[in-house]
């Protein structure tokens, strides 16, 4: 075996690299078990981060949040507070998510002890 060849299966490991490492998958969201899952009545999706290439392998976020009232309603109205993303296959894909979920708006009635409560949502985003 002359050098060229002895290097060429670190080569190709070395090609397969970025794909396997932006591939990654996040966790199932079964092992958050004291987090509850919110039910927004008015939901933004994030968008495919535009600073990503849309040839890349799809990827996904997890968010972590808890709700308050929101200011100038009536009472009924929450919004999303203390945002973090505990997850995200990409940080792009992270910052998507965040700027989404800033956006969405729940109802006092489906969660009456929202106080208590810490919320969790997976997003995948998907290449078509």
């Amino acid at each position: 075996m002359n050098d060229t060849t002895k290097f060429l299966p670190l080569f190709l490991f070395a090609l397969l690299l970025p794909t396997s490492v932006f591939a990654e998958m996040c966790s199932d969201l079964s092992g958050f078990d004291k987090h509850a899952e919110g039910n927004p009545v008015l939901r933004i999706n994030p968008k495919y981060p535009s600073s990503l290439s849309k040839d890349m392998p799809s990827g996904c976020a997890i968010v972590e949040y808890k709700l308050a009232k929101k200011t100038g309603s009536s009472g009924n109205t929450l919004m999303p507070v203390q945002i973090v993303i505990i997850e995200a296959s990409q940080e792009a894909f992270g910052d998507e998510l965040e700027n989404a979920v800033e956006n969405w708006l729940f109802f006092t009635k489906a969660h009456p002890n929202y106080e208590d409560l810490v919320f969790i949502a997976k997003f995948d985003f998907l290449v078509e």
